[in-house]
């Protein structure tokens, strides 16, 4: 046996003790081990946890969708984030990924739509205004784009990068 196995096994009773100290095991069996459940959740709660799993698996997904496009598989990524928008249409970050993966692949008007309903859904979002921008202009459509680089540098006037764009124009 090696020196770190011997180590090992040397510690475990301490590990075991200091679980129980810290309430991460238990010595005895569960509620649900004796024939006990725990009590129900009030619908107001059971709504609440429901919420919060939801918004973490999206955030989740949209994660994964974002790192099969760093991995340089942009049609995963597509295909995540076309299915993560038609489950959960209201999830605006998701809608914007979108929109600059579509713009990536000179679809500024699928973009442009994707954007537009991002804009419905929070319209004081000043990075959607600037993605809006250059999908308009991407699509041919600088004076349209003109409006939304200039909304986008109202909302967010710290913003260095809407700020150049304003200049550049």
């Amino acid at each position: 046996m090696s020196t770190d196995a011997r180590y090992w096994y040397a510690a475990l009773p301490l590990v075991m003790v200091a679980a129980l100290c810290c309430g991460c095991v238990s010595a005895g069996p569960t509620p649900a081990a004796k024939g006990k459940l725990p009590p129900a959740l009030s619908p107001e709660r059971r709504a609440e946890v429901v919420a919060q799993f939801e918004s973490q698996r999206d955030n989740a997904q949209l994660q994964a969708a974002l790192n099969r496009w760093r991995e340089g598989n942009s049609s995963a990524c597509e295909r995540a984030l076309a299915s993560l928008v038609e489950r959960r249409p209201e999830f605006v970050d998701a809608r914007v990924q979108y929109a600059e993966l579509l713009v990536s692949k000179d679809n500024p008007a699928a973009a442009e739509h994707q954007l537009r309903e991002a804009l419905r859904l929070a319209p004081e979002r000043a990075d959607i205004h600037y993605s809006l921008a250059i999908a308009l202009n991407s699509g041919g459509n600088p004076a349209a784009a003109l409006e939304h680089y200039r909304k986008a540098a109202e909302l967010d006037p710290q913003s260095p990068v809407y700020q150049m764009a304003m200049e550049g124009l």
